[in-house]
């Protein structure tokens, strides 16, 4: 064996050096003969299963040490990552492993057998997950609608109170968190207006009120579209455990002062946006993890791993909780109730068939290009590597612990 003749190879991570290979390829068949038929008829039952037969070398000082890594990598449970030197990148089970021959001139060798992976499929009737997220969406909506006209009477009330709770309005629409989802989905203007209008709207009825924010605080309109629908949830999850939204307390009896009325209509006004708040996370559920989701149009169709997708759903889900341990309305209570179902439907049928994350720790200090190479056989997928570990120069990627795709 000479050193030329050896090409770099991987297994879960684990560098080894090979000089051949051999894959087993060919169809499923079965022939069928029958009596007083001269000719058999031979039916094409799909592609065989492909099965790659290596010698792996490991070579230097830590031969021993480089060996066991590899044994142990091997014996790991499922598929892995197999970086060929010839066939590029593949999903892999090792099925075979002969005794690892260990030479007193620093190389070992030991025979690996694998077999394609693959996926388990079969067929399925999948629900429209993000239709039911936009009809549980309208079902918390029209709740929402009933309890604020019930909760929200300022009939009689006098200037300064109507003011007051304008106000309180106000200072919400006008909250950062507010502005920057309006602004995502070019409603600066109106959001804008509609501050400026909110006392008047107060002084009104609370039927006009809602209506007149849910046209354009509400999301529903914009749902199919490409948005960063991950980043509105995370926005709007923030926005429901604001101290905006949760100062005032809801009255258990009839308001009998000036500043009980106050507090009355404030935790309505409060308890409305929360509503269209969650309302508008269940919205963003019905298309989180599509091709939608992504900044722009121009952004290229990144689908979020199944990790990432789990941590989103969790936490639109406690928040949902959250809000259903502060209303006392029970249509308010079942459509929220519909919306946790929902979002978890949506986003838990998305994720099932996603890569996962895996821990993986470079040998050395080493640029993100050649870990992405190296690791998946592709070099382009180096951005991916550094914004996911949020590494500070792609040149220098530490040799500490990384979470990197299992595909």
């Amino acid at each position: 064996m000479n050193a030329p003749q050896l090409r770099r190879a991987s297994f879960r991570g684990v560098p080894f050096e090979v000089t051949s290979s051999n894959l087993s390829i060919g169809r499923r068949t079965q022939t069928f003969e029958y009596p007083q038929r001269d000719d058999p008829f031979t039916e094409d039952m799909g592609r065989s299963k492909r099965t790659i037969r290596i010698t792996a070398f490991v070579v230097g000082y830590d031969y021993i040490a480089r060996m066991k890594r590899l044994i142990a990598a091997c014996e790991k449970p499922g598929s892995g990552r197999l970086i060929h030197p010839w066939l590029g990148s593949m999903e892999v089970t090792p099925t075979d492993l002969s005794a690892p021959v260990f030479e007193s001139n620093r190389i070992a060798s030991v025979s690996l057998t694998f077999v394609e992976s693959g996926k388990l499929q079969y067929p399925n009737a999948l629900l429209d997950v993000g239709a039911k997220c936009l009809s549980a969406a309208q079902l918390l909506v029209n709740a929402e609608f009933d309890e604020f006209v019930k909760t929200f009477d300022l009939t009689g009330a006098q200037d300064f109170v109507k003011e007051a709770v304008g106000l309180d309005l106000q200072g919400i629409l006008n909250s950062e968190t507010v502005q920057s989802v309006c602004d995502a989905f070019d409603l600066a203007d109106e959001l804008a207006t509609l501050s400026h209008d909110v006392i008047t709207l107060a002084e009104g009825g609370a039927d006009a009120l809602f209506n007149r924010v849910l046209d354009t605080y509400g999301l529903q309109g914009f749902a199919s579209t490409v948005h960063a629908w991950t980043d509105v949830s995370h926005r709007f999850c923030s926005l429901t455990q604001s101290s905006e939204l949760n100062s005032a307390k809801p009255q258990a009896v009839a308001s009998r002062t000036t500043s009980e009325r106050i507090e009355k209509a404030n935790a309505a006004g409060q308890a409305m946006m929360r509503g269209l708040s969650v309302a508008n996370m269940v919205v963003a559920a019905s298309e989180i993890g599509t091709s939608n989701d992504r900044f722009d149009a121009s952004t290229p169709v990144q689908t979020a791993p199944y990790d990432d997708l789990i941590a989103v759903r969790n936490e639109i889900l406690e928040a949902i909780d959250d809000e259903s341990l502060k209303v006392s309305a029970d249509s308010v209570y079942e459509a929220l109730c519909e919306s946790r179902s929902a979002v978890y439907e949506a986003i838990s049928q998305r994720a099932e068939n996603q890569a996962r994350l895996v821990s993986f720790k470079p040998s050395s200090v080493q640029p993100a290009l050649v870990l992405a190479y190296d690791y998946y056989g592709d070099a382009s997928r180096e951005a991916e590597i550094v914004g996911r570990n949020k590494i500070r120069h792609s040149g220098f990627v530490p040799a500490v612990e990384l979470k990197l795709l299992n595909e």
